[in-house]
């Protein structure tokens, strides 16, 4: 029988030996999917909580530093077997 299974970005990125530290936050993370919840969003959208912008883009940055990381640890595995380009 097939089990689904989801890697999530801050369990693959040791797994793959990137030295990128980035930590799971259950207000902007989603522990079922690859993405950041929506509540930050609606609340400094709808609700006013205009504070809320700046974590925000604390946590974008994060998260695209750590797919940074992500692609050039897979990089780096790759390449130990030959690959030759990407």
């Amino acid at each position: 029988m097939p089990i689904d299974i989801s890697y999530t970005l801050w369990d693959t990125l040791p797994a793959l030996g990137s030295s990128f530290q980035y930590r799971y936050h259950s207000y902007y993370h989603s522990h079922l999917a690859q993405m950041l919840q929506p509540q930050a969003i609606h609340a400094a959208w709808h609700q006013g909580q205009t504070e809320r912008t700046v974590g925000l883009q604390t946590q974008v940055k994060l998260y695209l530093y750590a797919l940074s990381s992500l692609r050039e640890s897979i990089r780096r595995r790759v390449s130990e077997n030959a690959l030759f380009s990407w």
